[in-house]
């Protein structure tokens, strides 16, 4: 995550603190005493703001053996060493570590210097990554400032045991851009890889590089540049935005607050470092782009320039021509890489050419490059495409034509294939794309071509997918579409799925309780025209033929919501009657109330009834 922005101490601050003197600090360690991160965060900040040679460290080598227990002594003999290392005293630096050596935990990752050649900068920076290995602390502003060569540097983002505990301390009034930047941040993790590469210590480095980057450009932005790279490498982005209408639409999202982010940098860089507008300009630049390389570059950076060398081609010479790149082709990305020459074909409106694509992906053809593939890679792509990757890539660009392009639908749809036994891994079927993209257009142009796919409903994907099968057009339509659209598809297809639920159990009232697009007198005419079709209705707290309120339909929407709100309600009335002053209850659930929507839309029913429930237990113990 992103550090929490507090104040750093002052020099007054810390000298008058006695913890964060490595007197203090040997005396505490000798009388049993722990070394906590705060310890360590005030430590390596009254060592970085010192400017003079105490002398007084020297004193306490031979005191070290008078702590007992061996966690405390590693890390007093670290801290130690650091400081003699600072004041310039290398040699008596590494003498220590050399004769505790073995009295010091370490991990794979270490490496503490054994040569009292050794200089300065190394024994400072060995011990950083002791530290940074072996305990959980915040950095402090003081030693980035200090020593930004180190931290930028030699900060070890493979780190062996504490990856997702490394912090630095920020100024308190960073926390504005720091915002914008958390959100930009989510939607980058989004992005993150396409062959599934997601796992462990993979984030933990973009972690801890992203927090190297912000303390740099917080506390020693004239350096940015120059420690940080601003390659000219491909951009994934620019690639992964063809996957499909989510894709693009999440791209102009982070190109939006990646704008703003921008925006409040140059602003802060210019009034608080007092740098120059266009400087300011460059250094952000590089962060943005550091940033993003941090997330693409570690997973994507073999994929994106090969993914961009086969969309180039395709713009220039058409797909028939840039599948010719095999090479450009990686086993576990294969599929994707389809996926966007198809989607890139879209973007581009060149319909001819998604038509003959996608009937080149469903046709006996397929197999050649398949065959080419397995060649290319000595048999390794078998493991992740085969036969059915094509026509499973060729349902999803269809779906995607459908959400993003009615005028292109309309324009292949009596030269593309419409019988495939399933559409895409799991079903969803370009009438299920057209409803839950809200494009009625092409809902309208399928159902009077293809009325059969109005019947189909999603199945279970055991490759992974969502966990919630048994959806259909109605569902998609009742949870994403505008009140014209959902009352076309209720007149079309309401009598044979309102009865129905999906695979949780959820029915037509639960997707439309999710619906923020129509208003509420349009809920409340949709409400009607489901229950005039019928459908059974779970027991609550209330009468839930009376529903019309999002909430109202969301607890409605199944038997278990329904019977978790009825254990509320119980829950809530034994609070009351046990209360001390009930009134108090009766506040606290108003307020709990007044943002139970937004609960469940966020956290999921279950989650949000449930810790309510919990918490009203809670009150009558």
């Amino acid at each position: 995550g992103i550090p929490t922005a507090t104040k750093e101490p002052g020099p007054a601050q810390v000298m008058a603190e006695p913890q964060s003197g490595m007197d203090r600090l040997l005396r505490s360690a000798i009388a049993g005493e722990k070394v906590t991160g705060d310890d360590i965060e005030a430590f390596l900040h009254r060592m970085s703001i010192s400017r003079t040679n105490t002398g007084r460290n020297e004193r306490w080598i031979h005191s070290i053996e008078l702590i007992a227990d061996t966690e405390t002594k590693s890390r007093v003999i670290i801290l130690l060493a650091m400081a003699l290392a600072a004041e310039g005293k290398t040699s008596e630096s590494v003498q220590l570590i050399s004769r505790y050596r073995d009295q010091v935990s370490t991990t794979y990752m270490d490496n503490l210097p054994t040569n009292r050649a050794t200089s300065r900068q190394d024994v400072l920076v060995s011990c950083y990554g002791w530290l940074v290995n072996n305990t959980i602390f915040s950095v402090p502003g003081a030693f980035v400032e200090a020593y930004p060569e180190v931290f930028f540097n030699h900060t070890p983002v493979w780190g062996a045991t504490r990856d997702a505990y490394f912090q630095v301390t920020l100024p308190e009034d960073s926390r504005e851009w720091l915002d914008v930047f958390s959100d930009w941040r989510s939607l980058l993790s989004d992005v993150m890889n396409p062959a599934g590469v997601r796992l462990g210590s993979m984030f933990n480095l973009v972690h801890k590089t992203n927090l190297q980057a912000i303390a740099l450009i917080e506390y020693r932005p004239e350096l940015y540049s120059s420690y940080a790279s601003n390659s000219d490498s491909s951009d994934w982005l620019d690639s992964w935005q063809f996957l499909g209408p989510y894709e693009k639409e999440l791209n102009s999202r982070i190109v939006a607050l990646e704008n703003q982010l921008k925006r409040l940098l140059v602003e802060r860089l210019t009034e608080r470092h007092y740098l120059q507008p266009e400087d300011a300009t460059l250094i952000v630049e590089t962060f943005t782009h550091q940033i993003q390389n941090n997330f693409f570059g570690v997973a994507n950076s073999r994929y994106a320039e090969d993914t961009e060398s086969l969309i180039s081609n395709v713009s220039n010479y058409g797909w028939s021509e840039g599948i010719l790149l095999i090479n450009r082709f990686h086993p576990k990305s294969a599929e994707f890489q389809l996926q966007i020459i198809g989607g890139h074909l879209i973007s581009e409106g060149k319909f001819r050419q998604l038509e003959r694509y996608i009937n080149w992906l469903s046709g006996e053809k397929f197999g050649l490059f398949l065959e080419r593939l397995s060649e290319q890679t000595d048999g390794y792509s078998e493991y992740f495409v085969d036969e059915e990757t094509g026509p499973s890539v060729a349902a999803t660009l269809t779906g995607n034509l459908a959400a993003q392009d009615s005028n292109g639908l309309g324009a292949i749809m009596e030269w593309i294939k419409f019988d495939y036994g399933q559409w895409g891994s799991f079903n969803k079927t370009p009438v299920m794309y057209a409803a839950h993209h809200n494009n009625f257009v092409s809902y309208k142009i399928l159902r009077n071509s293809r009325p059969e796919l109005l019947a189909s409903t999603t199945v279970e994907n055991e490759y992974g997918g969502p966990e919630i099968f048994g959806r259909n057009v109605l569902t998609y339509a009742l949870e994403n579409s505008e009140f014209d659209f959902v009352s076309a598809v209720l007149r079309d297809v309401g009598d044979f799925f309102v009865p129905e639920t999906d695979s949780a159990g959820r029915n037509a009232l639960f997707y439309l309780g999710l619906n923020e697009k129509v208003s509420e007198k349009e809920r409340k005419e949709l409400v009607g025209m489901i229950q005039s079709i019928g459908l059974s209705l779970p027991e609550a707290s209330f009468d839930c033929s009376l529903a019309q309120r999002r909430i109202e339909l969301l607890t409605c929407g199944s038997s278990e919501f329904a019977a978790l709100d009825k254990n509320l309600s119980s829950a809530y009335f034994a609070a009351r009657e046990k209360a001390g002053d009930p009134k108090t209850v009766l506040n606290d659930q108003r307020r709990w109330l007044s943002g139970v929507l937004d609960c469940v839309v966020e956290d999921g029913f279950e989650s949000c009834y449930s810790s309510r429930i919990w918490e009203l237990g809670r009150a009558t113990e």
